[in-house]
């Protein structure tokens, strides 16, 4: 998609001089979280959990996506930008965190932020 003049969408004149933008998002994930076991390097993510918290809103929680294949991608924060708390929980594992992640609103989409999930057997 492109973005679109507000001004049109509004019906301003062009000769006011409007050049406020708006863009239409593409359902971009904001997260992408590969999961790996910290000693092997091995993917990981069968059984992990994504939990997804919104600290723009007090820490209201987004997500909470599961994997069934060790070699799944997890994502979250869909067509949301914002800051967030990210949590990966894994049975047999301590948990994975960062706990201040932020997404960047972008054009044509959000921008979104790989990070990997390095797991540490209990």
């Amino acid at each position: 998609m492109r973005a679109v003049s507000l001004c049109i969408a509004t019906g301003a004149l062009a000769g006011a001089g409007c050049s406020l933008r708006v863009c239409a998002g593409l359902g971009a994930y904001g997260l992408e979280i590969t999961v790996v076991d910290s000693q092997t390097g091995a993917p990981a993510a069968a059984g992990a959990v994504l939990l997804t918290y919104d600290l723009e809103r007090g820490a209201q929680p987004v997500d909470s996506v599961a994997a069934s294949a060790d070699t799944d991608v997890l994502r979250g924060a869909d067509d949301r930008p914002g800051r967030y708390r990210v949590v990966v929980r894994k049975a047999g594992y301590r948990d994975w965190s960062d706990p201040d992640v932020i997404v960047n609103d972008g054009c044509p989409a959000i921008e979104t932020v790989r990070l990997t999930a390095r797991l540490t057997r209990q």
